[in-house]
Formats: C-alpha cells, sequence, structure tokens
C-alpha cells in the first residue's frame, strides 16, 4: 500500500524517501533527518476536532482543517502551533508554510485518488517532513488514514468514526478492504 500511495504522490510531485519494495513488509527509503512536526489534515471532523470545536462527527468540512502536533511519545504527540514547526526545524522562518503547503498536497492528492474509487478521505497523516530537500518521509498505511464509504451520509458517519479507524468502505469488512 506504501509502494502504491508513494509513487502516486512522486508522480503528482510531492517528493518522498521512497527508493522501492524490497518485500511484502519492507521498502527501501532515503536516510532522513526527520523534523518532528506532524500534520494532520482533517476532510471530515472526527475525535478530537469534533470535541475542542464543537463539531458532530461525520460532518464534512468546506475545506480541509490542517493542524500540527510535536512528534514526542514520551509526551503523547501534543498538538502545537504551526510555527512550532520552525524552531524544531534548525529555526528556519516560515518552514510551516512549507509542510503545510505540501499536507495540503498529500490530501489533495490521496483525496482525488480516492474519491475516484468511491472512497472519502477523512483524514490524512502527512506526519514528518525531513530536513532535506522537504522530502515527505514516513509509511502510508491504515492507521495512517481514516476514510469513509462516499455513500455514507454525516448522519450515519456521526459517532462511526473512532480514531485511527484506518480502512472503512461501505459494506465491505475490514480484512477485505485492506485494514
Amino acid at each position: 500500500m506504501s509502494e502504491l500511495f508513494f509513487g502516486l504522490l512522486e508522480r503528482e510531485g510531492v517528493p518522498t524517501h521512497f527508493v522501492r519494495r524490497l518485500s511484502d513488509r519492507e521498502m527501501l527509503t532515503r536516510r532522513l533527518e526527520i523534523i518532528p512536526c506532524e500534520t494532520v489534515v482533517q476532510n471530515v471532523v472526527a475525535g478530537s476536532l469534533a470535541k475542542r470545536l464543537g463539531r458532530t462527527e461525520g460532518e464534512e468540512l468546506k475545506s480541509p482543517f490542517v493542524e500540527f502536533y510535536y512528534k514526542s511519545d514520551p509526551l503523547s504527540d501534543p498538538l502545537i502551533l504551526s510555527r512550532a514547526c520552525d524552531s524544531r526545524s534548525d529555526g528556519e522562518r516560515g518552514r510551516h508554510q512549507t509542510i503545510r503547503a505540501m499536507a495540503l498536497k498529500v490530501n489533495e492528492v490521496l483525496r482525488r485518488f480516492l474519491d475516484e474509487r468511491g472512497v472519502v478521505l477523512s483524514i490524512s497523516n502527512s506526519s514528518s517532513p525531513s530536513s532535506w530537500k522537504d522530502l515527505l518521509g514516513d509509511e502510508i498505511c491504515p492507521d495512517h488514514v481514516q476514510v469513509l464509504g462516499q455513500d455514507d451520509s454525516a448522519e450515519a458517519r456521526q459517532g462511526s468514526i473512532p480514531p485511527r479507524l484506518g480502512w472503512r468502505r461501505r459494506g465491505i469488512p475490514r480484512d477485505a478492504a485492506g485494514g
């Protein structure tokens, strides 16, 4: 799955760290110094966003909502201001704008690809950009995206988007959908 999405992103002009697939569970990547700034782009209200903004889960957003998190397991990946990414990337001013633009491009490409297949991209997690040539570096797997069937209404979606849902497509068991 990562190979498919990284190839798609590369063809659409998003540089990644992916080199090639080695086996069903391994891939060769470029060595990167990761900036510990994770981006999450939401197209549909879910999880903590619903709680923080008082919005209904499953509600489709008019435009993608971008959030930044500091990648730190000991701190439980806290939500941060976008400008905090500048301080995490050797203090380069405006770096957060580049990271945000990359996250929105990844979201746009994945959203279009999945939409053509009858799947709504709820959340895309662009994860960490690198300090080297703005390459996207992480894995793309069901744990990093949330999707819904296109025919799922906002009412049907409400309360049905648990954290880290992974792949969910109407009428298809989770295992059969790749998750």
